[in-house]
């Protein structure tokens, strides 16, 4: 009798660990390979630590904070990259900025796909802080970037505007962190720029716009010879009248950004336009092309794969194709000359070159492709074995990012980032396992 109470006392024991383990990794960990156990959520808190498992292979992560106040706007951003051990936890330490009253908000989360190139984690989006945190990612080759933030008043107009230089690793993240030097009550948005392309020679990038700014901020960028400039800020009153110039002398130097800061003798109320003028010439504002904006619910693209040959059929503007393509994780890979070869003559045409010097692929759009030869040989068999692309990717001579393998020497691109970056739809006919694609439409999210 003894040996039986004995007996199922210590089964009740092992049943009730089981329960407890079972519940604790069901309702603690996830069953994906990194969880955020758990963090400080205290934004008076100073040090916010933050607890991650690692139920997978070793992995290089980055963390980032943001403290946001009652009006969800982001105070203060902080970032940590680190190593997660295998079957690991691990406590991240991160500063908050903007520790005190009224910082009513923590969120933190886990950066663990860098991409295939530059992309915007965040950045502080509250006009009343003093420096303008920025957290960018960056999968692809290293780069030197200038971020540039604008500060607007309720009207819209510019009342500040600063710039800092960087270089991002690549697989790495990186705070950047210009300075608000309009902060103080009646600043009412900030606006982000990442600037990668320099151009080719000087160019405008921004001006403070208001006339009730005591310095004229203005921020040149420069793609071309060293150049020695003038920067003149003229200010006139409501009647149109010129009533007050400022010059200041500056060096920029090839492939740089600076910033020059001539004043503004007669700010105050009245003073109703500013006019910047580069060497007695008012230059053209720059496009600055946006950056991809980081989604930490994205997963990694795995850095080599296996590719199986796509069953669908294919059309193109109604007409089967048999394209070289395959499927890697769901999605569907097409070769980049094939695509280029086919769409060739219609009104989303594209050309494709190649610069082995600098392992890079460019994409010229509406003009027309040049066969070397190989394009449209046919659907391949078999599995095969894929590496993701280290090339360097530009179209109309910027630099992009996409998702791309090498297969038996050929790349390989995602259909649908194609189609969205020419624009022309792509379609899927799941009844009749078909794909399709249409030049005379305009792309549209699936």
């Amino acid at each position: 009798m003894l040996r039986k109470k004995i007996f199922f006392a210590a089964l009740a024991i092992l049943m009730i660990l089981a329960v407890l383990v079972s519940g604790a990794s069901t309702t603690v960990f996830a069953a994906s390979d990194l969880v955020l156990i758990s963090y400080t959520n205290d934004a008076r808190s100073v040090s916010i630590d933050a607890m991650v498992k690692n139920n997978g292979p070793a992995k290089d992560i980055t963390l980032v904070m943001h403290c946001c106040n009652a009006k969800g706007e982001i105070l203060a951003i902080d970032n940590v990259d680190g190593r997660i051990e295998a079957k690991s936890t691990k406590i991240f330490h991160l500063i908050n900025g903007a520790s005190g009253p009224g910082d009513n908000n923590i969120k933190v989360f886990i950066v663990q796909n860098y991409g295939p190139g530059l992309m915007l984690v965040s950045h502080v989006n509250n006009a009343q802080c003093l420096s303008i945190n920025t957290v960018l990612t960056n999968g692809g080759p290293a780069k030197d970037v200038t971020v540039i933030v604008n500060c607007y008043n309720a009207a819209g107009e510019i009342i500040a505007t600063n710039r800092e230089d960087g270089r991002i690793e690549q697989n790495t993240s990186k705070r950047i962190t210009p300075i608000n030097r309009a902060s103080g009550p009646g600043d009412s948005r900030i606006e982000v720029f990442i600037v990668q392309n320099y151009g080719t020679g000087l160019m405008l990038l921004s001006n403070v716009n208001n006339a009730h700014c005591v310095s004229i901020d203005t921020v040149l960028t420069n793609g071309g010879p060293a150049k020695d400039v003038t920067i003149t800020a003229n200010c006139y009153n409501a009647d149109g009248k010129l009533i007050s110039i400022y010059n200041v002398e500056g060096r920029i130097e090839q492939n740089s950004s600076k910033l020059f800061t001539p004043i503004n003798q007669t700010s105050g109320p009245g003073d109703n336009r500013i006019e910047v003028l580069v060497d007695g010439v008012a230059l053209p504002l720059a496009n600055i092309p946006a950056i991809p904006v980081y989604d930490p619910t994205a997963a990694a693209a795995p850095t080599s794969t296996t590719a199986t040959p796509t069953a669908s059929s294919v059309t193109v503007n109604g007409k089967a194709v048999a394209f070289d393509a395959y499927n890697i994780n769901g999605n569907n890979y097409f070769k980049l000359r094939d695509l280029a070869y086919t769409l060739n003559g219609t009104g989303k045409q594209f050309a494709v070159g190649w610069d082995g010097a600098k392992n890079a692929i460019s994409l010229t759009s509406r003009k027309s492709y040049t066969p070397v030869g190989g394009e449209m040989a046919g659907k391949g068999s078999g599995k095969q074995p894929a590496t993701l692309t280290s090339s360097r990717i530009y179209l109309d001579g910027k630099e992009v990012s996409f998702t791309a393998y090498n297969i038996g020497g050929n790349n390989y691109f995602k259909l649908r980032d194609i189609g969205k970056t020419i624009d022309f739809n792509v379609s899927w006919d799941g009844a009749n396992n078909r794909i399709g694609i249409n030049t005379s439409e305009s792309y549209t999210p699936d």
